[in-house]
């Protein structure tokens, strides 16, 4: 499966109604499932990622006021966004700006320029790492003062476009190196052997559960028949992923995945805090 939304969505129909199966790694919009019970995901949905993005922001960084910087040619930002500014609002907090800019963008002091005088105390970017890496990066050169928040399509590449400007920073990532799942450590030593020191994208061990469940369903079915995978696919429970347990619910998403917190903290990226769905 394609790990962003909006390709997600264009595919799964197509796949639905060819009778093939599809597991997506990476792409968070809750509709992408909605399509078929022949689309599964091995990661959250955006539902769940805003609501606790919001709560974070509300509850430990302290922010009551926040903008919202949302990429308009990017279905996962826009339901992303929507998402954190519903929450953000429901917990006592209040959205003073929202913002849309193209995702190939590189000038955004028009934008920058209206937010700046309202001192929003954070500003959520869900963007990808490319964009709101260089909104940060401007932001901060334009002596705008706040918190800046981002959802899992920063990946800890956004340092590479925005730098020091990220210091203080926070973003949610499905997977990080600390989580205590067993299966995670094994993974990461598959990973060593093959790759070496390279970095460790969060999109490969939902890659690796994405496959490893497929496995596991073959193997429980004893066949290779496209509707008996299905069948297998839907009863999966308690699937020891290196992303934790995967059991998949009636529209194949994944039950109580959890989600980190990563700062950015003296030039680099640390494990915050680990939180679980209630």
């Amino acid at each position: 499966g394609d790990i962003w939304s909006t390709h997600s969505l264009a595919v799964a129909p197509l796949l639905q109604k060819a009778g093939i199966l599809m597991i997506t790694p990476g792409s968070t919009s809750p509709d992408v499932t909605r399509v078929g019970d022949h689309i599964f995901r091995t990661v959250y949905t955006d539902d769940f990622q805003g609501q606790l993005l919001a709560e974070f922001a509300f509850q430990s960084v302290g922010a009551r006021s926040a903008a919202v910087l949302t990429n308009i040619n990017e279905t996962y930002s826009q339901l992303l966004g929507n998402f954190f500014v519903k929450a953000f609002i429901a917990s006592g907090g209040q959205v003073v700006f929202q913002g849309g800019y193209k995702g190939a963008a590189v000038d955004f002091r028009e934008m920058l320029t209206r937010l700046k005088p309202l001192k929003p105390e954070v500003v959520f970017i869900p963007g990808y790492s490319r964009d709101s890496g260089l909104i940060v990066k401007q932001a901060t050169a334009m002596g705008i003062k706040t918190t800046f928040l981002g959802g899992d399509a920063w990946e800890t590449a956004i340092s590479e476009f925005a730098g020091e400007a990220l210091e203080g920073s926070y973003f949610s990532t499905p997977w990080h190196p600390s989580v205590p799942y067993p299966r995670s450590q094994e993974f990461i030593d598959h990973f060593r052997a093959t790759f070496g020191d390279a970095p460790i994208s969060p999109f490969a061990p939902l890659a690796y559960d994405a496959v490893g469940v497929l496995a596991a369903a073959v193997q429980r079915c004893n066949s290779l028949e496209r509707d008996q995978i299905r069948r297998a696919l839907e009863a999966t429970n308690g699937y020891p992923g290196a992303t934790g347990n995967l059991t998949f619910d009636i529209n194949g998403d994944p039950l109580k995945k959890g989600a980190s917190i990563l700062k950015f903290e003296k030039g680099r990226w640390i494990f915050f805090k680990a939180f679980e769905p209630r």
